[in-house]
């Protein structure tokens, strides 16, 4: 798969994964429905500071992830220990965007290149080029889009994608 190929189908999720938060209140992101470990807010974070990390990781950079996320959307947190307000929608929006323009810039041309060392994610699975890492966290982010489907049909929510100045015009 090209380059070119790998950016539009990065941007294709992406684009999915900010029209639905598009389409969600801050009261709906902070819920978290019965059987669901996490809220649409902690999903969003989690794709933006997921993609970050492992980005950071495979070519010894910092990761560009704002002060606090980490502990709220890090692996293994969760909204039931959270002791402050988390960001709102927006500004994950606006993370999110912004990281997209990143990967393009710093990424675009070089996802056939060979990482500098494999990115191990356990003993089956290594990813060697920047190129198959973007396709991992284009999985990830389909993943926790999926939960966030799942909490907003929990939520009895039918609008999963349509912007929510264009529900409230019915």
């Amino acid at each position: 798969m090209d380059n070119k190929a790998i950016l539009q189908m990065f941007n294709f999720s992406r684009s999915n994964t900010l029209a639905s938060l598009k389409a969600t209140t801050e009261e709906q992101a902070l819920i978290v429905p019965e059987g669901f470990n996490n809220s649409i807010v902690w999903n969003l974070g989690h794709i933006f500071i997921a993609v970050e990390n492992i980005m950071a990781h495979v070519d010894g950079s910092k990761a560009n992830i704002p002060d606090g996320y980490k502990e709220f959307f890090g692996h293994s947190t969760s909204p039931s220990t959270w002791t402050k307000e988390p960001p709102t929608l927006k500004e994950l929006a606006t993370q999110l965007e912004e990281q997209t323009e990143r990967i393009a810039s710093i990424y675009g041309e070089k996802l056939q290149d060979t990482l500098p060392e494999p990115l191990r994610l356990n003993e089956r699975t290594a990813f060697e080029t920047y190129g198959e890492v973007l396709n991992f966290m284009i999985w990830h982010e389909g993943l926790h889009l999926g939960v966030i489907n799942g909490i907003k049909r929990a939520q009895g929510i039918q609008e999963l994608w349509k912007p929510l100045e264009a529900q409230e015009t019915k």
